[in-house]
Formats: structure tokens, C-alpha cells, sequence
């Protein structure tokens, strides 16, 4: 709304002319086209705080300006009461002070904005709104924090236990090494031991895999009763190897 109020306001700021402020046409005629009464306090904080610049022509018409809007600030006394449209006239007057280059008015500008910020805050932004942004934004980082998990990964990417990611990661049979497998086995008996999990899927693959190693390693009669003897510890003595090649679908 910042960019809006001061950048996208060119089209009020061309058109601003003292009509636009209440009565201020009729104060500035019944003086001769001074500064009209109400306004000289303001006049002289303004040029205290900016410079008195009276070689300029169009000078004193925007100080009026200028001082009509601050005076319009100072009647206005909760936020509750400012209209959209009259913010965006006091950011026209100083949009048009600006361009002409003669007033400084940096103080101005942050003051507006420091405006804006509470009209947003009645307007948008209750307690409650502040409260659900604030739950927006932690969703908006548990978002981010998953995009960035996924990130280069297969989107079963920890779904599984870490021993099934390590599954997905060994290619081939060849890269397999026994005492991986039997963590492996360990994963799955300690899982088991939790009655929350439902791993048949899991030990039936650990099954498929001791096969394909057994097949791989050429049937090694000595090495594979070694295996049998270390298979019955981990899985508990329920099935054996010779069970295992039995088993439709081993």
C-alpha cells in the first residue's frame, strides 16, 4: 500500500489544488492570499524545520498546501476516523512539495508512513489477523523447510525407515555388503517389537534381498549355513532360509 499511497498517486498529485482541503480556498482569499490565520503556526514550525525559501515563486502556495495537510493530521485524533481518499491527499501534497525540490520534508514523508502503518493495522489488521499471519507464516516455513527436504530426492524420500532409503539407494545386489544387511534385519526386528507397525511388506522384502545376496555370493554351502544360523537370531528363529526359497513369491 506504501507503493501505492506515494509512487502510484501521480494522477492526484497533478490535480491537487487547495479545493481539496475543507474551507481552505475561502480562508486563503478572506487573507489576500496569505497564509490564512489557522495555518501560520504550522507555517512557522514548517520553516523552521525546512527554510524560508521566498525567492521562489510558487513558494508560499505549496507551504499552504503543506501546512493544510499537517493541520488536517493535528483535527484528526484517532486513526478510526481517517478515510482512505485523505491519506492519499496528504501524500499528494507531499508527492508535489517533493518534485519542486524547495521543502525538505524527509520528517513528512516518515510521519505518513508511520500513518499508513496504523490505518493498515485498524483496517487489516486485528489482533486476531495478526495472530492467523503469524500461523501463515510458520505454515509458509514448514513449506519451505519440505521443498527444501525434497530437493533433489524421489518423493518417497523418508516415508520409509532409514534402512528402506538406504534400500533405494543400493542399486544393485553387487554393492550389498552383509553387515548392512543385517542392520537392516535389526531395523525390522526393532520396529516389529512395536505393535503400531505393520512391516509383513518389509520383512518379506528383507527376504527377497538375503535371496538375491545368498544367489550372488553362488550358493557358498558353508557361507550360506553361516548366514541360516545369524538369519534364525535376527528374525527370531520364525522361518529359516530353506523356508524362505519355499515361499511362494520369495
Amino acid at each position: 500500500m506504501e507503493k501505492e499511497l506515494f509512487e502510484n498517486n501521480k494522477e492526484k498529485t497533478e490535480k491537487l489544488s487547495r479545493s481539496d482541503f475543507q474551507c481552505l480556498n475561502e480562508a486563503v482569499r478572506a487573507v489576500g492570499e496569505e497564509i490564512p490565520l489557522h495555518l501560520k503556526p504550522i507555517a512557522i514550525k514548517m520553516e523552521e524545520a525546512c527554510g524560508k525559501i521566498v525567492t521562489w515563486p510558487g513558494y508560499q502556495s505549496i507551504l499552504i498546501l503543506v501546512c493544510a495537510a499537517i493541520y488536517e493530521m493535528e483535527n484528526c485524533k484517532r486513526i478510526e476516523l481517517l478515510e482512505w481518499e485523505r491519506l492519499v491527499t496528504w501524500a499528494a501534497t507531499y508527492n508535489m512539495a517533493k518534485e519542486i525540490s524547495v521543502f525538505k520534508l524527509q520528517f513528512f514523508e516518515t510521519h505518513l508512513k508511520k500513518i499508513l502503518k496504523a490505518y493498515c493495522a485498524y483496517k487489516f489488521y486485528t489482533k486476531e489477523r495478526v495472530q492467523d499471519l503469524k500461523a501463515e507464516l510458520e505454515m509458509m516455513e514448514d513449506c519451505r523447510t519440505a521443498k527444501d527436504f525434497f530437493d533433489g530426492n524421489c518423493l518417497s524420500h523418508g516415508l520409509f525407515p532409514a534402512a528402506a532409503n538406504e534400500m533405494e539407494l543400493c542399486k544393485r545386489v553387487e554393492q550389498l555388503d552383509w553387515e548392512r544387511l543385517l542392520m537392516w534385519g535389526a531395523v525390522y526386528n526393532n520396529a516389529k517389537g512395536v505393535t503400531g507397525f505393520q512391516l509383513q511388506f518389509f520383512e518379506t522384502h528383507l527376504k527377497r534381498i538375503l535371496k538375491a545376496y545368498c544367489d550372488y555370493i553362488e550358493k557358498d554351502q558353508e557361507f550360506k549355513a553361516k548366514l541360516e544360523e545369524i538369519a534364525k537370531e535376527y528374525f527370531q528363529g520364525n522361518c529359516s532360509l530353506s523356508t524362505w526359497y519355499s515361499q511362494p513369491g520369495a
